[in-house]
């Protein structure tokens, strides 16, 4: 039986603040589309011409699919590089890591120039 250990991609505080490097336009990227994502849910059509309501769902409803994946796929390319992206809007990532045989989480925010802060799993900064 697998452990949820085994599922989660563990680096050094010195491979984590590697990443951050690159993180900074990958979560600004996420937020844009996330905005976009939001924006494109909240419109409603209203034609006279049913013909014409139709294409333009239809034509938003693809630019939205469209949007969706490309946001996934960097989220994803995001994970398997071992950042846990747990809050977009805020731009706070968590990275797997060990100390003293312990599983934590080191911190990064938005903004931030490298990893300042680190928390047990199953609780906050440090």
């Amino acid at each position: 039986m697998e452990t949820e250990a085994e599922h989660k991609k563990f680096l050094t505080l010195e491979e984590a603040n590697r990443l951050v490097c690159s993180l900074e336009q990958n979560i600004r990227k996420l937020q844009d589309l996330q905005k976009t994502l939001d924006l494109i849910q909240s419109v409603t059509f209203e034609y006279d011409d049913e013909h014409q309501r139709l294409i333009s769902a239809i034509k938003l409803n693809q630019q939205f699919h469209t949007l969706s994946a490309e946001f996934y796929t960097l989220l994803n390319s995001l994970l398997i590089t071992g950042c846990v992206v747990k809050d977009i809007e805020l731009g706070l990532v968590d990275f797997y890591s060990q100390c003293d045989n312990r599983i934590i989480c080191l911190c990064w925010q938005l903004g931030e120039k490298n990893i300042q802060f680190w928390h047990e799993i199953d609780s906050g900064a440090q």
